[in-house]
């Protein structure tokens, strides 16, 4: 865990097997535990669970943007719809449940 938000979100940093990059995150097993948050997690047909960020409010980071920018990494912030400039980090992420 490398943080817990103001709103009790705690933030991780992991990696996916297929790839050797860092992201800092949430994990899904944390918001279906809590009630306010677990409407953020569906569960796909192939059994990896998905997050959307944008519900909370977040994006997913690398580990090199949250050393460089911090909290400002992973916070989702709108962007005017004439810079036709998109958030560079995705919103939604899949997990597989541990079996």
């Amino acid at each position: 865990m490398v943080a817990t938000l103001e709103n009790g979100i705690r933030l991780y940093s992991f990696r996916y097997l297929w790839s050797d990059a860092r992201y800092i995150g949430v994990m899904a097993q944390d918001l279906l535990n809590d009630p306010a948050l677990r409407n953020a997690v569906t569960q796909e047909p192939n059994g990896f669970y998905v997050v959307d960020y944008a519900r909370l409010g977040l994006r997913m980071a690398t580990l090199a943007q949250w050393q460089a920018q911090g909290l400002a990494s992973v916070e989702l912030r709108a962007v005017p719809a004439n810079t036709g400039q998109f958030p560079v980090n995705p919103t939604k992420s899949a997990f597989r449940p541990a079996r």
